[in-house]
């Protein structure tokens, strides 16, 4: 539980030297339910806890159900290949000792992503999400069409998906990977991705606000490197605590109609493992 006395909003001093941080407790943290698809997604986190009033929350309600992704910014995609649909977004503050006030954030938005049907190659086979050869490579098609066009002298922005890691404790097939700021420092975000319906993959990602920069990257992984100056060095300890705890929290019940989707490909496909692979290498970005 935060210290309020020790770890207060208000910004007195400057920091001048690394220190250890506060933040929302999980010990608080209610249950989230909301249907898409109708399937039942459940979360606990805690209470929308921003620094300031400006950065509103947002949860689907009953009436997304029946949810319409829209298409995304040009900036964000140039391609315009995927369509979107957010069905949540909250935000904690982190604070810094004895009146160091406000000094990173965890960011948790999840959005549900499907082609944009006006740019699928009418020859291309559709195959269901709930394949899971098809819900890797979908996911990489989308992660190149979000950031793989971003670059600066010929060298990629981001690299992901990186730190790939399979999940096993849902219902069904999930994946964890980082999306890593590459050729300048940048935040990171941290994502699981799940298929929800034939045409839907349901993606949480975790955006924490400190600058850093992928560094001994192979087979696959990577480090992170803080790049600020030293003194404004944190503790991530807490930050990173209160993402595993919701992560660890989130459940899915896939609904009748979609289950039998899922159960669909595991019968055409008996010799089929339906799990991620272990391993995925970064995509070569930047692209065209």
């Amino acid at each position: 539980m935060r210290n309020f006395l020790k770890y207060p909003n208000i910004k007195l001093r400057e920091q001048k030297k690394p220190c250890n941080i506060q933040g929302p407790s999980f010990t608080w943290a209610k249950n989230i339910s909301f249907m898409l698809a109708d399937n039942i997604i459940k979360i606990k986190a805690p209470r929308h806890a921003p620094n300031n009033s400006y950065h509103e929350q947002f949860r689907a309600l009953a009436k997304d159900n029946n949810f319409e992704c829209r298409p995304m910014s040009e900036s964000r995609m140039p391609s315009q290949n995927w369509l979107e649909f957010f069905s949540l977004a909250r935000q904690w503050a982190f604070y810094g000792p004895w009146f160091i006030g406000h000094v990173t954030d965890l960011n948790v938005a999840s959005v549900i992503i499907t082609r944009n049907p006006e740019n699928i190659d009418p020859n291309k086979t559709l195959v269901s999400m709930f394949h899971p050869r098809v819900f890797e490579n979908e996911l990489c098609d989308y992660l190149t069409d979000c950031y793989g066009h971003k670059y600066d002298k010929s060298e990629a922005d981001w690299i992901a998906p990186i730190n790939w890691q399979p999940v096993t404790g849902l219902s069904i097939f999930a994946a964890r990977f980082d999306i890593a700021p590459f050729h300048m420092p940048n935040t990171r975000e941290h994502c699981l991705a799940l298929p929800l319906t034939d045409n839907h993959i349901l993606l949480f990602s975790f955006s924490l606000s400190e600058s850093v920069k992928a560094t001994n990257i192979q087979n696959g992984k990577c480090d992170f490197s803080d790049v600020t100056e030293e003194r404004f060095h944190i503790d991530e300890a807490p930050v990173l605590e209160l993402m595993e705890n919701i992560i660890q929290s989130i459940s899915i019940t896939l609904s009748p109609e979609n289950q039998q989707a899922y159960d669909k490909v595991k019968a055409e496909n008996p010799d089929l493992e339906m799990a991620v692979c272990d391993t995925i290498m970064p995509l070569k970005w930047p692209v065209s």
